[in-house]
């Protein structure tokens, strides 16, 4: 009994408040020294300085906007952009009608189409682009296409996915379109759902990381990788998600990430890592076969950012084009995106998001138990899951994307009508990238 007494007295003696105090400041102390060495890895010294010089100038800006004098000249200068914004947007004048209100007798047929057809003239302004005057916004496959689908949507406007019991056609149409898109891939043994755009499939593949990673690596602080290149949907996902992310600057000729410093700021906290085949702002596609040795080296997640690419890039190197690979025959690719709303003519918005097994997929799921209604939840509306079917039918959509290839490769540089174009080295496909 004396000797356990005295065990007591000495462990009374040891762990006193002010050792407890001295832990707890050595415990955080090197876990944000842990912190500020990653991110000091990641960033680097001259990216680091100026993150937080520009930190630092946000921070006396928005104490100057407290001064009355300065915040009303703001105030005032930020009133007239959204004026002018709101000016160039909104019609207006004595024949624009609005309307804010519900009818109190209901509109006939006639009215509404004429209704439609005033609406489009308001503006003054018409998008060109049926004759080619529009880039970036239409995806059109042609007037037969475009009727198939109207009388497609016509069939099944009134379904409802969320009772795939009742509809059973919708849920085999959308199992069906992820099944194409995955063979596409050279995956067709992996697993994928269609979402409403290729945001969404981002947001999705980052939620699948996160959650894998939490559960089979116990992360709980995660991080991912991305080329400043890459969509912003990332940096939305991030945000949503609670994930840091590390943006790494791409190689100024060949328009890649730059592999050496992605490698660098990869951690123990890292879940995932991107590339894109190919990317929005110059149409260039990432060293995905050096990213997937890496991924596949770290055991983190590789997302293929597909959505620009979709229907096109897949069939490159069938077509006798160069390509580089990067589809699921890379050992580290993860997850890919892919819109159909693009190059596979669907209307906006739909997309697929595909995974290299059905095990992963399961992490993208959340599910609630507790909730005294409906169990099931369906993530996808009727209309991008029906009319992404009809497109994948080969008698639709697959002459007017070869079209679209011979006429990128038919310019060896922009055309001179393009003013301030060039066409990037590593461009593989529908773009030219703006040099100014």
């Amino acid at each position: 009994m004396a000797m356990l007494a005295n065990a007591h007295d000495s462990a009374k003696r040891f762990i006193t408040f002010d050792s407890a105090k001295t832990v707890l400041f050595v415990y955080v102390l090197l876990t944000h020294s842990l912190r500020a060495q990653r991110h000091l890895r990641a960033r680097g010294v001259t990216q680091t300085i100026s993150e937080f010089w520009t930190w630092l100038c946000q921070r006396v800006i928005l104490l100057a906007l407290r001064l009355p004098s300065v915040k009303q000249k703001v105030d005032g200068q930020i009133d007239e952009a959204r004026l002018k914004i709101e000016n160039s947007l909104v019609p207006k004048g004595p024949d624009v009608v609005r309307h804010l209100a519900l009818p109190i007798e209901g509109r006939s047929p006639e009215w509404i189409l004429q209704e439609m057809d005033k609406m489009d003239s308001e503006s003054g302004k018409h998008a060109n682009w049926k004759n080619g005057r529009l880039s970036g916004a239409v995806y059109h496959g042609g007037e037969d296409m475009e009727n198939v689908i109207v009388d497609a949507f016509r069939k099944y406007c009134v379904s409802n996915p969320l009772h795939p019991d009742a509809f059973p056609a919708v849920r085999k149409m959308e199992a069906e379109v992820v099944a194409m898109c995955l063979r596409m891939y050279n995956n067709p043994d992996g697993a994928g759902t269609m979402t409403s755009g290729g945001t969404e499939s981002i947001i999705m593949s980052v939620k699948m990381h996160r959650d894998w990673a939490r559960a089979v690596k116990g992360i709980t602080e995660p991080e991912m990788v991305i080329p400043i290149s890459a969509h912003a949907a990332f940096d939305k996902a991030a945000a949503y998600l609670k994930v840091k992310l590390h943006t790494i600057p791409v190689d100024f000729e060949t328009r890649k990430v730059n592999i050496s410093r992605l490698k660098r700021a990869i951690n123990s906290n890292t879940i995932m890592i991107v590339g894109s085949a190919i990317n929005f702002p110059d149409g260039c596609m990432d060293d995905i076969s050096a990213l997937s040795a890496l991924a596949k080296k770290r055991n983190i997640g590789l997302h293929v950012d597909c959505c620009l690419g979709s229907f096109i890039v897949p069939f490159l190197e069938k077509a006798g084009f160069p390509c580089e690979m990067f589809d699921f025959r890379l050992e580290g690719v993860t997850a890919i995106s892919c819109d159909t709303h693009k190059y596979g003519f669907a209307p906006k918005g739909s997309s697929v998001i595909m995974y290299r097994n059905a095990e992963l997929r399961r992490y993208q799921y959340y599910i609630s138990t507790g909730w005294p209604g409906l169990s099931f939840l369906f993530f996808c509306d009727n209309l991008p899951i029906i009319l992404s079917f009809v497109p994948f039918q080969p008698q639709y959509g697959y002459s007017v994307r070869h079209r679209v290839l011979e006429a990128f490769l038919s310019f060896p540089s922009p055309p001179s009508s393009f003013p301030h174009t060039s066409s990037s080295s590593s461009s593989c496909l529908s773009m030219f990238a703006d040099s100014c």
